[in-house]
Order: structure tokens, then C-alpha cells, then sequence
């Protein structure tokens, strides 16, 4: 039994994609070669129309997310599945899978944490609320994957044994020359040679979006024009766009909305900017850096656990309007720096930060071989 094939439960709740839903479908791809896998998810999201693409297994759960009827969901899937373990992705999934893990005497059960609860969350209540499901986990025996070591520090300062948490950085698969995106560039009226920078992610005030538009308007009293373009969507997408409007930037930031092919919009912009608060380690700047676009990021959350600043990437501190600034002008200047900065980041993530390496580091903390 050791070595044969175990049944494993992934639950991902999630309502719109993120790096979460990218980490897993990446592992339900390759765990579904190996042992049998089936991916409870919400009906119409988007991770499920990606699985079901993938010929990935779902239960699609109809029901509100806060709903706790899907304990009884999860208990009645897993037991028609027979589940040995069960893998919880996100707080909602967490919450309700360890409450069935429970009551349904699953053998493993583990919490794959992608993020600092106590401060990525909006709101203290939301935060507190969230940190709490992390202590039920733990109450309950369960076992724990963090995706950085920042995380791996804050889940042991709620008390978690170090012996259960398993850190397995984010990995990505080999990119497969991506199509160049159809005329973005083109369609929003930005010349090839005007200087674009991308934004990759949920919109949310985690992210720093508005930290993006105070560095933009600053630059362009300075005579430097930088035009940006925000991929995803989010709960403050209306107070982003009043503050792009409020500080008369509408005809140099631009919102593309939720775009599953992020390799091809890398394809278009020349730096991948991440001015976030908070983040566990970003998906999307893994996949630039595979891409070999070069990128600005925060020294925050797992991103300079990756990246080293000045030789993979630009690190500058969060909520720094003039350091941000200043980096974005440096790189619309220098070509140079740009193709040595996404060429190192390329080597270093595709020698290093892989799925294969992903997927064993999981297994163990699932207490399997590959």
C-alpha cells in the first residue's frame, strides 16, 4: 500500500483565480499521474472550468462559500471517493475540510498555507477569524505546507511543531514559447518603444496598486512617461480606477481585467512590477522571471527568499512611492539592466524552483513517496 496508489482530496474554494488555484491545478496535473485525485471546488469558478480543461477530476460544491453545509459536502465526497488524505487550500477550505477530516477519520490531513493570515486578509476581524481556522488545523492534528519561510515562521508562532510544517516553494513547469498576446500594445494605442510595465494579480489594497499610481504620477512630473497595465480583478477595482481618474492617469494605466494567458501578456510589457504589503510567493513572479522579463517587487513575503536584489530582480522596501519610482525610471533607461536582471532570474528559477521538486516535497509532507 505504501507504494501503491493513495486517493488523495484537494479542496480549493477559491472564487477567482489566483496563485493558490496556480499551484493547485499544477499539482493535481501531476499528482493524478501517480495516485487517484479529486479537486472539490465551487460550481462556475474559474479553477474548476481549468481542471475540467485539464482532465482533471472535480465535485463542484453549489453553494456559498461561508455556507457550513459543505462539511457535509466534503464528508459525503470523500467518504464515495475513499479519501486517505486531504489536501485544504485557502481559510474557507480549511475551515470547512478540517471539520469533515474530522468527523470522517481521514488518515492524513493538511493545511497548505500560501500566505501570512494575520495580515494578508482585509480587515481584523476577516484576519482574526482566518488566523483562528489555522489553530482549529492545529488542534486538530493537522499537518501543514507553507509556500515561503516567512510563513513557516509565523505558523510556528502560533505554536505549530516545526517537525509538522513542510516547506515546499512554488514551482513551475518549463515554458513552451508562448504566442505573442494579439495587438495589446496595439489596441490600447502604446508605440513598441513606449516603456510598458505589467501588474499581475488580484486587485486588491494588499497588492499596493495605489502605490503604483503615486510612483507613475511622480515620474511624469519628471518628464518620464510610463505606461501600465493591470491584469486581474478584485474587490477595490472601483477605488483603484477613482484614483487613477482623481490623479489623471487614465491614458497611462489600463485595465485588461482577468486573462488566463499570463505568459503571453508578459510577451508585451517590459517589467513585471509587484509593490505589494504582503504575499507568500507570488506565482506571477516566478513566471516572469521563467520568461525572462525582469521585475520590481517588494522585500516582502517570500520574494527575496527567491530573488536577490540588483542581480535577479529590483527589490525596494514596501509603501516607498519615490524607491519605486526610482527603480521603474533606472529600468526605462537601461535595456541593459533589464536583459541581465530577467536572464539571471531565468536561469536560477528553472534550475531551481521546479514542479517535479514541488510535487516530492508535497508527497512527503503527505507521508508518500512519489
Amino acid at each position: 500500500m505504501a507504494n501503491g496508489k493513495r486517493r488523495i482530496l484537494i479542496i480549493d474554494l477559491s472564487k477567482r483565480h489566483g496563485g493558490v488555484d496556480t499551484r493547485v491545478l499544477d499539482m493535481a496535473i501531476a499528482l493524478k499521474k501517480h495516485h487517484e485525485v479529486l479537486v472539490i471546488v465551487l460550481k462556475d469558478s474559474q479553477i474548476a472550468t481549468l481542471l475540467q480543461q485539464s482532465g482533471v477530476p472535480i465535485y463542484a460544491i453549489n453553494k456559498r462559500r461561508h455556507d457550513p453545509r459543505i462539511v457535509l459536502d466534503i464528508m459525503r465526497v470523500s467518504r464515495e471517493f475513499n479519501a486517505d488524505i486531504i489536501d485544504a487550500h485557502n481559510p474557507q477550505s480549511q475551515l470547512w475540510g478540517a471539520i469533515a477530516a474530522k468527523l470522517s477519520s481521514i488518515d492524513t490531513a493538511v493545511a497548505t498555507v500560501h500566505s501570512i493570515y494575520g495580515i494578508a486578509h482585509r480587515g481584523f476581524l476577516r484576519q482574526r477569524a482566518h488566523e483562528g481556522v489555522l489553530l482549529l488545523c492545529k488542534a486538530l492534528g493537522f499537518r501543514f505546507i507553507v509556500v515561503s519561510r516567512t510563513i513557516q515562521d509565523y505558523l510556528i508562532s502560533l505554536g505549530v511543531e516545526p517537525s509538522r510544517v513542510t516547506l515546499s516553494y512554488n514551482g513551475v513547469p518549463t515554458l513552451l514559447c508562448p504566442a505573442r498576446e494579439a495587438g495589446i500594445r496595439r489596441s490600447l494605442g502604446i508605440p513598441d518603444s513606449q516603456f510598458l510595465v505589467g501588474l499581475i494579480g488580484r486587485v486588491q489594497k494588499i497588492k499596493g496598486y495605489d502605490v503604483l499610481v503615486s510612483a507613475i504620477a511622480q515620474l511624469r512630473e519628471r518628464g518620464c512617461v510610463v505606461h501600465a497595465l493591470i491584469v486581474g480583478e478584485g474587490t477595490e477595482e472601483s477605488d483603484l480606477m477613482r484614483l487613477i481618474s482623481e490623479s489623471d492617469l487614465c491614458s497611462q494605466i489600463h485595465f485588461l481585467g482577468f486573462r488566463r494567458n499570463v505568459a503571453a501578456v508578459m510577451s508585451e510589457i517590459d517589467v513585471l512590477c509587484m509593490p505589494s504589503r504582503s504575499e507568500g510567493l507570488p506565482y506571477t513572479a516566478l513566471e516572469a522571471a521563467r520568461s525572462g522579463l525582469p521585475i520590481v517587487a517588494t522585500k516582502v513575503g517570500g520574494i527575496p527568499e527567491i530573488f536577490s536584489d540588483r542581480e535577479t530582480a529590483l527589490l525596494i522596501p514596501p509603501d516607498d512611492v519615490d524607491a519605486l519610482a526610482h527603480a521603474l525610471r533606472e529600468l526605462s533607461l537601461d535595456s541593459r539592466l533589464r536583459l541581465r536582471l530577467g536572464e539571471a532570474a531565468r536561469e536560477f528559477i528553472l534550475s531551481r524552483l521546479t514542479v517535479e521538486q514541488m510535487v516530492s516535497e508535497t508527497l512527503a509532507a503527505y507521508g508518500l513517496g512519489r
